[in-house]
């Protein structure tokens, strides 16, 4: 992911989701908080969270992101 770029807010009704980061910094938004993700790190959003990823450092972010079960025709925008 490039430097200054952002998802958008969104939620899964029964997806739940796995980030791993491969290499950079990112920051998830987590309904009210912020988490700051480094290489090595990892954070799972449970189904029904409010979450989006973004990339505020000057460096492109490397990461992994997994679903279970299947993301596809789960996701709710806000």
């Amino acid at each position: 992911m490039p430097p200054g770029s952002s998802g958008v807010m969104h939620r899964y009704a029964v997806a739940r989701q796995f980030f791993f980061m491969l290499d950079g910094q990112g920051t998830i938004l987590l309904e009210g908080r912020e988490v700051t993700l480094q290489k090595g790190s990892r954070l799972e959003v449970p189904p029904g969270v409010l979450h989006r990823f973004c990339n505020r450092s000057g460096s492109d972010v490397i990461f992994l992101v997994i679903s279970v079960p299947r993301s596809r025709a789960d996701r709710i925008n806000s």
